[in-house]
């Protein structure tokens, strides 16, 4: 959580313990003590467009849990190793080659399919 005042800025960690925050905080970002806001706004806006339950108003019902978690599940495998991202293409032998994050991570070496 962040609020912002004119004289400082609150964080607050709403779930984990600190120092392991701390750690993934730099191991991420390169450096201690700033969390890249954008990347989590991101994740969230990219989750609420492919989850409707996680839309304030919808009609889907988001109360079961074990459902949710499943399709959360499959939201990230599909971002992660189905899906391509325009920013992550590479440039072989003069085309563009799409990639996905799971590609670009070096954890596969082909973009998977829903099967």
């Amino acid at each position: 959580m962040k609020r912002t005042s004119r004289d400082h800025t609150l964080r607050r960690i709403a779930f984990g313990d600190l120092f392991e925050a701390l750690h993934l905080i730099e191991a991420s970002q390169g450096r201690p003590g700033a969390v890249n806001t954008v990347f989590v706004e991101r994740l969230n806006a990219t989750l609420r467009t492919w989850l409707p339950a996680l839309v304030r108003r919808s009609r889907h019902a988001g109360s079961d849990g074990e459902r949710l978690e499943r399709h959360v599940f499959l939201v990230l495998a599909a971002y992660n190793f189905i899906r391509p991202h325009r920013s992550l293409r590479v440039q072989v032998n003069g085309r563009w080659v799409d990639r996905t994050p799971g590609m670009a991570a070096g954890v596969t070496d082909h973009a998977w399919t829903v099967a």
